[in-house]
């Protein structure tokens, strides 16, 4: 029988941060994945999704440039770029192993189940630990559809063959948009449909509503309030069919995308078998990442219950899980500056208080919106749809919320974000000269 101080379940962010710390303190250590060592930003999300919205961003600024005469209007081949992609995923996995190797962490490739709360069982080996953190990422939600067996997740659509020539996304959330519009730019005829009136729930209802209007414009039709009820199989491609607000559609396709939101990954870890309470939106913790009813146990990054699914926000879990484990309980995550992009085309960013959230901030606030489309940093690009709305503190002046549509609104979205977290004033960020011209020497503009 194998013995730990730690075992980790997961080799991504938070997970892989996790293992590494606490195995520089000194413990004994073991790290287990069923997937590929990496997790999902490094191999199935954020690095390969950027990668492909780079070179979709780019054939876009080629194509609005195309008409002032500038370039020769081209389409990306999906063959190239998805061997450039490779080349940031394929080195991970091997990469991850001799990290493990190296900091002498033993590395298992299979299913962890728990057998307690002080052991888990990866192929019949049983692996015993004082401590056990689950960071064990996410999956496709089942949409209880018939035939939904038949969608491609993202994970699967990074290493298609080919880009398919119409492409339907089942759903209006992140997934969908951002595929939505690299697919398009590659040459392919998109429709989004979502089962709701609103899309992208969580980000600034004014930004999105923009976000829509430019999706639409680059060509890719969004169906709203119009719920997927069945997917089948045709002989040319698939057939999905939806209730729309005028009736039943058929929407032929060589591929319908899976975008209907993602949940924790815990199903097959036996959780109870552990005593380790959870919900369908993952493990519940208390302020120190702790589960509430196994106090061995830990849990970082999407595995936590209402966590924000970020890189970063997963990063800085596994941090505070590792520190709380290797000196006992005593740092806590801080939630309240939370920036979250979306990369579409332009992205949408955003950070702090929304709209929605103005009548429950007691000094009260104002929204401050700018149309940014002619703007410089928008035009030169060639790029027609850009606008920001920011959340401003009535009296102080200061900074409560950014949320951004531009061609680099996450770059700017970070910049507010320090501004918030500092309490920094409009005047404090008019007061400073800017490099110019650059995308974030529009924010004295904008406050």
């Amino acid at each position: 029988m194998n013995r730990f101080d730690v075992v980790v379940i997961g080799t991504g962010t938070a997970g892989n941060l996790v293992a590494t710390r606490c195995a520089k303190a000194g413990m004994r250590v073991a790290i287990v994945d069923d997937r590929p060592f990496g997790g999902t930003c490094a191999m199935r999300g954020c690095t390969p999704k950027k990668v492909l919205v780079g070179t979709a961003t780019l054939a876009h600024n080629i194509g609005s440039l195309s008409a002032k005469g500038i370039f020769a209007e081209d389409t990306p081949r999906w063959d190239a770029v998805r061997a450039f992609k490779d080349t940031f995923t394929s080195p991970v996995p091997e990469a991850r192993h001799r990290l493990y190797d190296e900091a002498g962490i033993e590395a298992f490739e299979g299913t962890a189940i728990f057998s307690g709360a002080d052991a888990v069982v990866v192929d019949g080996q049983r692996l015993a630990t004082e401590y056990a953190v689950i960071a064990s990422g996410a999956e496709p939600m089942s949409l209880g559809i018939p035939g939904e067996e038949l969608l491609t997740t993202s994970d699967a659509f990074f290493d298609l063959s080919s880009i398919p020539s119409r492409l339907v996304c089942v759903g209006g959330g992140y997934i969908s948009f951002e595929f939505a519009h690299i697919a398009a730019r590659m040459g392919a005829e998109v429709t989004i449909l979502h089962r709701g009136a609103t899309v992208l729930r969580g980000f600034e209802r004014r930004v999105i509503s923009r976000l829509v209007e430019a999706t639409r414009d680059a060509g890719i039709a969004v169906e709203l309030s119009s719920p997927v009820t069945e997917v089948s199989q045709t002989e040319d491609g698939l057939s999905v069919v939806a209730s729309t607000p005028t009736g039943e559609r058929t929407y032929p396709c060589d591929c319908a995308l899976h975008g209907g939101g993602r949940v924790p990954r815990i199903g097959a870890l036996s959780l109870p078998a552990a005593g380790i309470d959870a919900t369908s939106r993952g493990v519940l913790v208390n302020d120190y990442l702790q589960s509430v009813s196994a106090l061995s146990c830990y849990a970082a990054g999407d595995a936590v219950a209402g966590s924000p699914p970020l890189k970063t926000v997963a990063e800085l879990e596994g941090s505070v899980v590792a520190d709380n484990i290797i000196k006992g309980n005593h740092r806590t995550m801080d939630y309240s500056v939370v920036p979250s992009v979306l990369f579409s085309i332009p992205e949408v960013a955003s950070v702090g208080m929304t709209s929605a959230q103005i009548a429950g901030h007691p000094a009260g606030a104002y929204l401050r919106e700018t149309d940014m489309s002619d703007y410089f940093s928008t035009r030169y690009l060639g790029s027609r749809h850009a606008f920001a709305v920011l959340v401003i503190e009535k009296g102080t002046e200061r900074i409560l919320g950014a949320h951004l549509m531009a061609p680099r609104a996450g770059e700017m979205a970070n910049l507010f974000a320090l501004a918030i977290r500092c309490r920094a004033t409009s005047r404090d960020l008019q007061d400073i000269p800017w490099g110019f011209p650059t995308a974030t020497s529009d924010v004295r503009y904008l406050v």
